[in-house]
């Protein structure tokens, strides 16, 4: 006969296990991968690439330490909604289906890639801080009543910005198939070049391609939008916060707002009220 003292514990303990058990169960289930990239569920690859550069350089744990989680969730949901195939999955079955198709492959981890490899291939370097290229910021100076600054106030600024390319994704190409390595050089965006200082004198000098800049690829058809230009311009606009008792010359700053380009993260704008 078991022992009613030793019977509580064990249903306590095993009551525990279902309710951890659950509660993993239903943040799963609520887990939307196109909620974390801010798409909708009709977005097209480029519109779910575009969402994870624009919210991968706001939240990078290099810059906020506290959103490390989030930024690995950012990460999952771009690795899985990226891919046609495990999108097509998860739309069917979730974040579970996506599991289940990986662990039957050869390779289970071939999916999980790490979140900063991900980054430095849209931003370049290693995903460290000395890897994030950050761009310039935009200034203004917006003078406004004095009463504003004892009251506060919200105002909102309109100005030209360049954004990557959202026909091309920043390649500068109509499609990925119309990028090649450059045949010049090997795609080392730089060549050897014999040069003859003097007489008999011949000496090898290495200098930047002349036929892919250096880029180590050449386009075959450029981009329709952008004319191979990897940016395109928009009309931005910011809504900026003067706090009640602010100082005269306060500067408010939006992160992540100014000018974009493929190979860095945008820059900040920079608001300086009078």
């Amino acid at each position: 006969m078991q022992d009613r003292g030793t019977r509580g514990p064990r249903w306590l303990l095993m009551l525990a296990l279902v309710v951890v058990l659950w509660m993993a169960a239903m943040v799963a289930a609520a887990r939307d991968y196109y909620k974390v990239l801010g798409v909708d569920r009709t977005a097209s690859e480029r519109d779910i690439k575009r969402a994870y550069r624009k919210r991968a350089q706001k939240i990078h744990p290099d810059k906020h330490p506290d959103k490390h989680a989030e930024f690995l969730e950012l990460s999952d949901a771009y690795q899985t909604l990226g891919d046609a195939e495990t999108r097509k999955i998860y739309d069917r079955y979730g974040v579970d289906g996506v599991k289940k198709h990986q662990a039957r492959k050869d390779n289970p981890q071939a999916h999980s890639q790490d979140p900063f490899d991900i980054f430095s291939r849209f931003f370049g370097g290693g995903g460290g801080a000395s890897g994030i290229r950050k761009g310039p910021n935009k200034a203004f100076n917006v003078d406004v009543d004095i009463e504003d600054f004892y009251r506060g106030k919200t105002f909102t600024i309109e100005y030209q910005r360049n954004v990557v390319c959202s026909h091309c994704d920043g390649s500068g190409a109509e499609s990925p198939a119309d990028i090649h390595t450059c045949d010049a050089c090997d795609g080392r965006g730089v060549r050897i070049v014999r040069q003859q200082i003097m007489p008999g004198f011949i000496t090898n000098a290495q200098m930047t391609c002349d036929r892919c800049g250096g880029a180590g690829s050449v386009i075959a058809h450029r981009c329709t939008k952008c004319q191979g230009q990897k940016i395109v311009q928009e009309v931005a606009s910011v809504e900026v916060d003067l706090e009640r008792g602010a100082n005269d010359g306060v500067e408010v700053v939006i992160e992540g707002e100014a000018d974009e380009a493929p190979d860095y993260e945008a820059g900040d704008v920079i608001v300086k009220v009078k």
